[in-house]
C-alpha cells in the first residue's frame, strides 16, 4: 500500500502557536517512554514533502517503526485531540459540541442543577445561531434532568411548551434541508462548468420556479433566506442574467446589514456573502466597487472578535488576496498583480486550498504574466490547467486556459502550433458541450489572424482584429476586456 501523506498534510496546516500546543499536549498526555510520538512529529514537521524513506532512515533500529502506521495513526489522532481543546474557546462549532459533551459528564455525575444551567445558556446561544439539531438535543438533556430529578409538575407545566418548542425547530430544520438541497444542486452545476451556458443553463431556469424560491417569506429562519440568496445568485449567473445575479448579491448582503446581529454570530457566512458581491462586480468590469467590497472583507478578518476560526481567517485571506490579483489584471497593473500572486503563493505555504481557487489563481495570474510578455511564466500555469486534473471542477476556466494557450503561441508566432491548439480548444469545447454564442466565430476569427501574421499581410492583420474587436461576440468564458487590451495593443506591433 502506498504510504499515506495525511499526516503531513496535517501537520503542514498547523501554525506555530497550534504546534507548540501540541507538543505541551503531547508531553502531558503521553505515557512515560512514549517520546516518539514528538520526534516523529519534528521529523515530518521538517520536511517540505512527504517521504516516508526519510523517517525509516533517520529513526533505523528503533521499535516503533515495526508498527510505523499504528504509530501515526495515534500521533494523527494526538493532534486532533490537542486542536480540539486549543480552539474550545475560540471555535462556536467545537464550544457547542463541547458544551454538550460536559453537560453530559455532569449529568453521569448527578450534577443536574450545574448541567441545566449550562444547557440553558448554551441554549440561548443555539437559537441565535440558529443550530436547531443541538438545541433539539440541548432541550431534550434539559428533559431527562427533570425526569432525574422527579420533577414532574414542572414537566406537566412546560410539556406543551417544550413540544411547541421542538416541533417548531424541527420545521425550521426541514426547511433549511429544503433550501440546502437546492443550494447543493446550483453550487455543483455551476462549479463543475462554470458559470458560462452549457446545457445546465436549461436546468437552472426550471429551478428558478421552484416555489421556495419565489417568495422570500417561504425561507422560516435567517440561514434560508440566506441560501434562498445564494441559490438565485447562481442561478441567474448561469443563465446569464448578470444584472439580477448582481441585486440578489447585493440582497443577501443588506440581509445581513439588516440583521447586524448575524455578522457577529454568522461572520464566515457574512464573508462569503461579501464576497460573492465581489465577483459579481468583477465580472461585470466595476472594480471600483469591488475593491471596495474586498475592503470592507478585510475589517471582517482583521477583527479579532468575531468568532472565526484560523482556517476560516486563513481561506478568506487567501481569497482577497486572489479578488486583489483579479482587480489588478482587469485594470492592467499587471506587474502589481504578478506581486500580488507571489505573496499569495507564499501566503499559502504548504498547506492545501480548494481546487476551484487554485485554477482561478493559476488562470488570472498567466493572464497577468502574458500581459508583461512573460512568456515562459504564463505557460506554465496555462500547461497545469489544461494538463492536471482539473476537468471536473470550473470547466470554464479550463477552457479559457486553452483560448489563452492559442494567444500566447499566436504571440511567439508559433503558427503550425496555434493551428494545432485551435483544433484542441474546439475540441474541448465539443466534449463539455460548451455552445457559447461566438466560440466558433471567435476561433475563426483568430485562425485567420494566426494565417495574416505568419504571411505578414498588414492589411489582413487590421481586417481580422477589427473583426475579433468589433464584429463577434468574444464567448462568455473569456475576459473580453484582457482580449481585446491584447488585440488592441497586437494591432500596433503587427502592423508597423
Amino acid at each position: 500500500m502506498k504510504p499515506t501523506n495525511e499526516l503531513f498534510l496535517l501537520i503542514k496546516s498547523l501554525n506555530k502557536n497550534e504546534k507548540g500546543y501540541f507538543k505541551k499536549f503531547a508531553s502531558i498526555n503521553s505515557k512515560k517512554g512514549e517520546g516518539n510520538y514528538i520526534r516523529l512529529f519534528d521529523c515530518i514537521d521538517q520536511m517540505e514533502e512527504y517521504d516516508e524513506n526519510q523517517i525509516r532512515k533517520k529513526f533505523a533500529g528503533e521499535k516503533f517503526l515495526q508498527q510505523l502506521n499504528v504509530t501515526k495513526l495515534y500521533l494523527q489522532k494526538m493532534i486532533v485531540r490537542s486542536l480540539r481543546n486549543y480552539h474550545t474557546d475560540t471555535d462556536p462549532d467545537i464550544e457547542r459540541l463541547n458544551t454538550l459533551v460536559e453537560a453530559h459528564m455532569l449529568i453521569k455525575k448527578h450534577m443536574y442543577d450545574t448541567a441545566y444551567r449550562y444547557l440553558q445558556k448554551a441554549r440561548e446561544k443555539m437559537s441565535v445561531q440558529e443550530t436547531q439539531l443541538a438545541h433539539l438535543q440541548a432541550i431534550q438533556m434539559q428533559y431527562q434532568i427533570m425526569l432525574r430529578k422527579g420533577m414532574y409538575e414542572e414537566i406537566l407545566a412546560t410539556n406543551d411548551d417544550k413540544l411547541q418548542t421542538e416541533l417548531a425547530e424541527i420545521e425550521r430544520y426541514k426547511n433549511l434541508c429544503e433550501y440546502r438541497y437546492l443550494q447543493s444542486i446550483s453550487m455543483s452545476k455551476t462549479q463543475i462548468d462554470g458559470y458560462t451556458k452549457t446545457d445546465f443553463a436549461n436546468e437552472m431556469k426550471l429551478l428558478l420556479k421552484h416555489p421556495l424560491l419565489a417568495n422570500e417569506k417561504m425561507a422560516l429562519s435567517f440561514k434560508a433566506k440566506m441560501h434562498r440568496y445564494e441559490i438565485l445568485n447562481k442561478c441567474y449567473l448561469k443563465i446569464g442574467d448578470a444584472q439580477k445575479a448582481y441585486q440578489s448579491a447585493t440582497e443577501l448582503c443588506l440581509l445581513f446589514k439588516n440583521n447586524s446581529e448575524k455578522i457577529k454570530t454568522l461572520p464566515y457566512n457574512y464573508f462569503v456573502a461579501l464576497n460573492s458581491l465581489a465577483n459579481r462586480c468583477i465580472s461585470v468590469f466595476n472594480y471600483t466597487e469591488a475593491e471596495l467590497h474586498i475592503e470592507e472583507i478585510n475589517q471582517v478578518l482583521q477583527n479579532e472578535q468575531l468568532p472565526l476560526s484560523d482556517s476560516q481567517r486563513f481561506e478568506i485571506a487567501t481569497q482577497m488576496l486572489e479578488k486583489k490579483l483579479i482587480v489588478l489584471g482587469g485594470l492592467y497593473k499587471f506587474e502589481e498583480a504578478v506581486n500580488t500572486e507571489q505573496t499569495l503563493m507564499k501566503y499559502i505555504g504548504n498547506k492545501p486550498i480548494r481546487a476551484e481557487l487554485q485554477a482561478t489563481i493559476l488562470y488570472f495570474s498567466a493572464l497577468c504574466y502574458f500581459g508583461l510578455d512573460k512568456h515562459k511564466d504564463a505557460l506554465h500555469r496555462i500547461n497545469r490547467l489544461v494538463n492536471d486534473n482539473f476537468d471536473n471542477i470550473r470547466k470554464d476556466i479550463v477552457i479559457a486556459a486553452h483560448a489563452a494557450n492559442v494567444l500566447v503561441h499566436l504571440d511567439l508566432k508559433n503558427h503550425t502550433l496555434v493551428k494545432r491548439l485551435l483544433k484542441v480548444f474546439q475540441n474541448f469545447a465539443l466534449k463539455h458541450q460548451f455552445n457559447s454564442v461566438g466560440l466558433q466565430d471567435f476561433a475563426s476569427g483568430i485562425q485567420k489572424l494566426n494565417v495574416a501574421v505568419a504571411e505578414n499581410k498588414t492589411r489582413e492583420i487590421k481586417k481580422q482584429i477589427h473583426y475579433l474587436l468589433h464584429e463577434t461576440n468574444m464567448p462568455d468564458f473569456l475576459d473580453e476586456d484582457i482580449y481585446k487590451w491584447w488585440l488592441t495593443k497586437k494591432l500596433n506591433e503587427w502592423t508597423i
